[in-house]
């Protein structure tokens, strides 16, 4: 009989990724040595009680840091950018607390270059070996390995969908064996409701999924009292019609359960940090590797083509709302209408020069400095005039939800194809549908697959200036 669940997935994960850590550290170690010391020397004879006791407190703090994170709670149903997000966060946890550690002991610190070495290099194996174990799962399930039994008792809505996605995904190591529902119509029915608990003990069934309406709460209660008797994992079910498709977070208020309808993932501190530190590193590297050239050619080229100042700043709409200067390399003549009439195909306000930069998107490249003020990201939803924000947060229903975040540089909408022009209201409906899945599943991963994207379609021609 293939084998069944396994507790070792977590003590797998932990050793394979203090084994990296600690290969990482001698083999940067070694090399720095070889590079910065004489041949006579060797660096095993030289390793001391520092060298012992740094690496001791890696190894320890990594620790530490995975287990305030959860990075080690095993979940089957994982997404591969979730597994990177996570890793990230514990990256920074653990950088924070060696440098922490270092401070307090007064211990000598490593050179900022002898560290990224060491950091990368075990960052790039770990990202490797965590992917990698991942996808090793996923195969050996799909074969019928390392699974768990399961049963649902009701055959409600809820019930089946679960069944169904069971039976669709068989890497996440899932093996549905029917339903319990006093009703004989439903599909793959095992017995009545009343059968279930004989069954569960028989075949040492590991989870219970009840999707039991709310009529059944004396069945509920019944369910979870010999759940947790018998050591067996109950998941509930629960069927939120009225609310749609939207995710949910459940809180507690005392005894009183809370829904909360939106999940905000930049609201968590770490992913705040996350996202700000990358706009900071991303933004410097384009301002100091980009504008010290193309700066003075483009202003050339502006000042050429028609009067006026090299950038065009307005007030566009940010997070809460708030308004903020927006920059941008000018591509149209002065006007009147500049703050309040969207620029068109074929709009005559715009200049041969202003065209090549907004079918190029190099007029955006000043909100890089945007970006690094902090009033703006790389990544998000694209800001508005005021005007248009106060007409269509009138007009779309949630058209506000969007405000939430900062606005971007680019953002999932126009990757998609909603960039530019939008005087029709279907195009901007479907401008804030992916505004808003962005913001309720966003993730660093998800951030560079879509500046990756924009970079792509920009070489292509697929992308202009708003």
């Amino acid at each position: 009989m293939p084998n069944r669940k396994s507790d070792l997935v977590p003590k797998v994960l932990l050793s394979g990724d203090l084994i990296l850590l600690n290969i990482s550290f001698f083999a940067i170690n070694i090399s720095f040595f070889t590079v910065n010391y004489t041949h006579s020397s060797n660096f095993f004879n030289d390793l001391n009680d520092h060298y012992i006791i740094r690496l001791m407190s890696y190894n320890f703090l990594w620790i530490v840091a995975s287990s305030i994170l959860n990075s080690y709670g095993y979940n089957r149903v994982v997404r591969i950018s979730e597994v990177i997000n996570t890793l990230l966060k514990v990256g920074l946890l653990h950088v924070f607390f060696i440098f922490s550690f270092m401070v307090l002991f007064k211990q000598e610190p490593d050179s900022i270059k002898h560290f990224i070495f060491k950091y990368s290099l075990f960052f790039i194996c770990l990202i490797i070996w965590r992917l990698s174990f991942v996808f090793f799962l996923k195969h050996i399930r799909t074969q019928g390995y390392n699974y768990k039994l399961i049963v649902i008792a009701g055959g409600e809505r809820a019930g089946k969908e679960m069944n169904n996605f069971f039976n669709l995904h068989p890497e996440y190591g899932y093996k549905c064996l029917g339903f319990f529902d006093d009703n004989e119509n439903y599909k793959n029915r095992i017995g009545k409701f009343d059968e279930l608990e004989s069954f569960v003990l028989k075949n040492n069934v590991d989870e219970i999924y009840c999707s039991l309406s709310y009529q059944d709460q004396n069945r509920t209660q019944k369910l979870i009292s010999f759940a947790d008797n018998n050591l067996i994992k109950l998941k509930i079910l629960p069927d939120f019609r009225s609310i749609g498709k939207q995710k949910v977070e459940i809180y507690f208020y005392d005894n009183i359960p809370v829904l909360n309808l939106r999940s905000f993932p930049l609201e968590d501190i770490m992913n705040k940090i996350i996202k700000r530190t990358f706009d900071i590193f991303f933004s410097t590297i384009v301002i100091l590797l980009i504008f010290p050239w193309l700066f003075p050619i483009i202003s050339i080229f502006i000042k050429f083509s028609s009067k006026g100042p090299v950038f065009f700043k307005q007030l566009r709409s940010g997070k809460n709302n708030k308004p903020f200067l927006c920059y941008k390399f000018r591509s149209m003549a002065i006007n009147l209408e500049a703050n309040t009439l969207q620029a068109t195909k074929n709009d005559l306000r715009i200049t041969k020069v202003g065209k090549f930069l907004r079918r190029s998107s190099l007029d955006e490249l000043p909100q890089f400095f945007n970006v690094l003020i902090g009033n703006m990201s790389v990544v998000g939803p694209r800001p508005h005039m005021l005007s248009h924000t106060e007409k269509y947060s009138k007009e779309i229903d949630k058209f506000m939800f969007r405000h939430f975040v900062k606005a971007g540089i680019t953002g999932l909408a126009q990757i998609k194809g909603f960039r530019g022009e939008t005087s029709q209201p279907s195009k901007m409906i479907g401008r804030l549908r992916y505004d808003i899945y962005y913001i309720e599943n966003w993730t660093f991963y998800f951030d560079i697959k879509i500046i990756f994207l924009t970079i792509i379609q920009i070489f292509r021609g697929k992308i202009s200036g708003d």
